[in-house]
């Protein structure tokens, strides 16, 4: 994973519509000096899998249209995940540090659909099957669940686990009559040896939930949908079928083609070291005198990565190697240009594999127009002999 930290106001405003992150972790290392926001996202059918989002007061602005968080990590002090958006975490865990005591606050929703008794329902912030945690040293009966920032506007834990920490009467008011505007909602809470909670002493205007109302309103299919059009995060988040049947001649690997697959993650020895739009990927930059380990990973249309594969050891019979091997020809970078002393065939690709260059026979490859970034640059000479760079573009 990639870690992207700052002492800022912002660390990253995601802005587009269809965006999908994995395995990132994004800090905003402020500490307690007001907002501090980790991530803001403004943009719709975002998917952020296998995140963390960690900071302080407001870490997670989930600032408008629709988001969907799986098996992420949040954490803060201060209204640390609050916004106008529609926005699902699912299977993620809450992690509360000491110093805080409000974990939502919902805003002015503004998706809005009709109930069957003809309602106003509020897709706002949901909480589905997760776990709200605590850092050692946060007291018992320290955190609410959430505050309206304004109103109208929604929060709801759906089959959570919470620790002690959580305040018997679950939620706190804000401003006038804020809290009056909108929902407050859990059902079957739980505390995290996984027993119900006694939620008696909740405040009266927040709301237990029944089975039939979470079947109807709180499932993914109604919650995200928009215009009547369901949108199913959940396919695409799912990563596609490890590759298998892993085997190699030496360094030359190959492996099942994976239905679906646009490309694949090669890594040796727990580190990427190269990618491959087929089942077959020669490394050429390997150590000889040690034993390798190798795995596979297949690439999605959205950039999901799959599990690994089976991992293969490969051992030469190289015992020893007089210099470091000399490369094929001679590759340089400077001016965000990769210059070749022969020609080649060049492919440029982004840490997740996807192809964002490609050139054929040529002495050099511009890469303006590129985002700032880490990639990687694989040049293959005429006799099939192949170098592999890897680059920052940008601030390193």
């Amino acid at each position: 994973g990639t870690n992207i930290s700052t002492a800022t106001s912002y660390t990253i405003w995601a802005a587009g519509d269809d965006l999908y992150m994995e395995n990132m972790t994004v800090r905003n290392t402020a500490g307690n000096v007001g907002q501090a926001v980790a991530i803001r996202t403004t943009g719709d059918r975002q998917i952020y899998k296998n995140c963390k989002f960690l900071g302080f007061q407001d870490t997670y602005y989930a600032h408008s249209k629709r988001q969907y968080n799986l098996d992420c990590y949040v954490e803060g002090a201060t209204d640390f995940i609050f916004g106008d958006a529609t926005t699902v975490f699912e299977n993620s865990v809450i992690n509360c540090v000491e110093g805080g005591q409000y974990i939502t606050a919902h805003n002015d929703t503004k998706l809005i659909s009709k109930t069957a008794d003809d309602k106003n329902f509020y897709h706002g912030l949901l909480f589905l099957d997760c776990t709200v945690t605590a850092n050692e040293g946060v007291p018992a009966n320290r955190y609410f669940l959430g505050r309206p920032w304004g109103a109208p506007g929604s929060t709801a834990f759906i089959n959570t686990k919470m620790g002690n920490h959580i305040r018997s009467e679950g939620w706190s008011e804000w401003n006038n009559s804020n809290h009056l505007n909108g929902t407050f909602a859990e059902f079957q809470s739980r505390d995290l040896a996984g027993e119900l909670l006694d939620v008696s002493q909740r405040v009266a205007w927040s709301e237990q939930l029944t089975a039939e109302a979470v079947e109807t309103y709180y499932n993914l299919d109604y919650f995200l949908k928009k215009d009547n059009v369901v949108w199913n995060p959940r396919s695409a988040a799912e990563g596609l079928a490890a590759p298998a049947a892993l085997t190699s001649n030496l360094y030359a690997l190959t492996w099942g083609t994976v239905e679906g697959a646009k490309g694949y993650v090669i890594t040796r020895n727990e580190a990427v070291v190269g990618f491959s739009e087929t089942n077959n990927f020669t490394d050429v930059q390997v150590d000889p005198t040690i034993e390798n380990t190798y795995s596979v990973r297949a690439v999605s249309d959205n950039g999901n990565l799959s599990p690994n594969s089976s991992e293969l050891k490969v051992q030469s019979t190289v015992t020893t190697v007089k210099d470091h091997a000399v490369p094929a020809f001679l590759v340089t970078i400077e001016n965000r240009k990769v210059i070749s002393s022969e020609k080649v065939d060049v492919e440029v690709y982004t840490l997740s594999g996807k192809t964002v260059k490609k050139l054929k026979n040529t002495l050099q490859v511009t890469l303006d127009g590129l985002a700032d970034g880490v990639y990687l640059v694989k040049l293959i000479n005429r006799k099939g002999e192949a170098v592999v760079k890897k680059l920052y573009l940008g601030a390193k």
